[in-house]
């Protein structure tokens, strides 16, 4: 699977991308951790521009999926959600 997108960003940054994420939440129902099951296959790290519209194309994220479900690529139930995005600075 590859991804493109863009983002826009106010100071150099890392974006990171899990695929197949499950949300793991305490007793007060408060998320505490996200789950991704191989970190070599579903994880995506890069470091990102400070800037407006910045392209992150294909050659930069791509995942080996050939051995995931079909509907574990698309469908979100429960705590579990095929993709997700997050930026640090």
């Amino acid at each position: 699977m590859q991804i493109s997108f863009k983002l826009d960003a106010l100071c150099d940054g890392y974006l990171r991308v899990n695929t197949c994420v499950t949300e793991q939440r305490d007793m007060n129902n408060v998320p505490t951790m996200m789950y991704t099951p191989n970190k070599e296959n579903y994880i995506q790290e890069m470091k990102v521009k400070k800037g407006m519209g910045v392209n992150i194309d294909f050659e930069k994220c791509q995942f080996e999926m050939s051995h995931m479900k079909s509907y574990e690529l698309f469908q979100v139930y429960h705590a579990y959600f095929p993709i997700v995005f997050s930026i640090n600075y």
